[in-house]
């Protein structure tokens, strides 16, 4: 359940609440991995619209007027769904007792953290990933050049800022020898 409205590009997609997401071969789209395997999308700004009967879409229905109104005493008592107001009481007993918010409040930020690390190493890892390319690259345009590279000129392009490398590998067409290439003129 999404409390946003990811699919608006037409009035078709802007109309459509419920969406139905099957694992399915490109090329053949006829061959399923299982039937078990279904990613359902509620739009829930969109989820007044939707028009249930079954006992099942009931059971969804209990669970979006769940989380719509989860804060509506009068709303929620009247779901009449077991698991609904199971988790609703859990909610109001995590809510009133100033040691589990802070509990659920500590996890949540756990978790925000641990995605922020995870973004900034994945960052970072491109980052360093891009400079060893361009080390690599700049060397063997340098050897290709100017002949075999020294294990000192070796040993500088794989410590060098990506600044480093940048200015160089601008400098490399232009540099009548190898150590003009490194020069801070």
């Amino acid at each position: 359940m999404l409390d946003f409205e990811p699919f608006t590009e037409n009035k078709e997609q802007r109309q459509q609440t419920h969406w139905r997401f099957e694992f399915r071969d490109r090329r053949l789209p006829d061959v399923r991995l299982s039937d078990q395997l279904i990613m359902h999308i509620i739009e829930l700004p969109k989820a007044d619209r939707l028009r249930l009967t079954s006992r099942q879409e009931a059971d969804l229905q209990a669970w979006i007027k769940f989380f719509k109104h989860w804060q509506e005493d009068t709303t929620m008592s009247a779901i009449d769904s077991a698991p609904v107001q199971d988790a609703w009481a859990d909610l109001k007993r995590i809510s009133a007792d100033e040691d589990e918010r802070y509990r659920a409040l500590a996890r949540e930020r756990a978790l925000s953290d641990a995605v922020t690390e995870r973004n900034f190493a994945l960052r970072e890892g491109r980052q360093e990933g891009r400079k060893q390319g361009q080390a690599a690259l700049l060397q063997r345009l340098l050897a290709k050049r100017f002949g075999p590279l020294d294990d000192s000129t070796q040993s500088r392009l794989q410590t060098a800022t990506q600044e480093q490398l940048e200015h160089w590998s601008e400098r490399i067409l232009d540099a009548p020898t190898l150590s003009a290439v490194f020069d801070q003129h």
